[in-house]
């Protein structure tokens, strides 16, 4: 079983943690100008070579950007930018399988806005 709660008081990031120490976290990026997602993230992550970004839609639509093992993706609405979300999957320290892989990509095509 799965347990969600929500990591601060604005409710920025929330955490749903499983029983065996491997989480999930959701947390909302403010992008208050609606820089297209793509130079979104290489202003924040400047040392990344452009080459290197995925970008896929996923099924209802929303824009995704993956880099590097994929544990860590960047959500977005492409018609509302405000917000990108940063979906990670945290496996915990030293784990090697990933338990609940298939879970976070279901919860990737899931959302909606």
């Amino acid at each position: 079983s799965w347990l969600a709660q929500p990591e601060n008081a604005s409710l920025s990031e929330v955490v749903f943690q499983s029983t065996t120490g491997e989480y999930i976290s959701i947390t909302v990026e403010e992008n208050p100008e609606e820089v297209a997602m793509l130079d979104w993230y290489l202003t924040q992550f400047p040392e990344i070579d452009p080459a290197r970004v995925q970008q896929q839609t996923t099924r209802s639509g929303l824009s995704v950007i993956t880099v590097g093992d994929g544990l860590t993706r960047y959500v977005a609405d492409p018609n509302n930018l405000v917000n990108i979300f940063a979906v990670q999957y945290h496996p915990g320290r030293g784990r090697t399988v990933l338990n609940f892989e298939t879970t976070f990509e279901m919860l990737l095509e899931s959302m909606s806005f």
